[in-house]
């Protein structure tokens, strides 16, 4: 009885696997990828359709397509990081929270010098960002 009770308690308290993943959107996927790749050093030669069907592998999304061109991870990976995006210093804020944990920091430096330029173009005085 107690173990029923407590299976039943604990699908109780899950939080459903789409509510956990709202905030796993391809934009940061694909922008994650990016700074991974350009730190490998392997981004500059490897087509970016191939990347896009890495991306499709890794992620699960947009699988099964006739044209791979046609999907937002290769859109998003020709200009992952686009001028007029205004997401995209909060995409970038919370990619940086994974690379401190893995302790990457040369991405981090990165993800922060883009906050920093980016700020500095809208006319906002840029974050100070502590090193992990």
């Amino acid at each position: 009885m107690t173990r029923y009770i407590t299976k039943v308690n604990s699908k109780q308290t899950k939080t459903p696997t789409n509510e956990l993943n709202k905030e796993f959107t391809t934009s940061r996927q694909v922008l994650a990828i990016h700074y991974l790749f350009e730190e490998l050093k392997v981004y500059a030669v490897t087509d970016k359709t191939e990347v896009a069907k890495f991306i499709q592998f890794l992620t699960g999304k947009e699988t099964g397509v006739a044209k791979i061109g046609d999907t937002t991870i290769y859109k998003k990976l020709k200009s992952p990081l686009p001028e007029t995006d205004k997401g995209i210093l909060k995409d970038l804020q919370f990619i940086r929270m994974y690379f401190e944990k893995l302790g990457f920091q040369n991405i981090v430096n990165q993800i922060n010098k883009e906050i920093n330029s980016r700020e500095l173009k809208s006319g906002v005085s840029p974050q100070t960002h502590p090193k992990p």
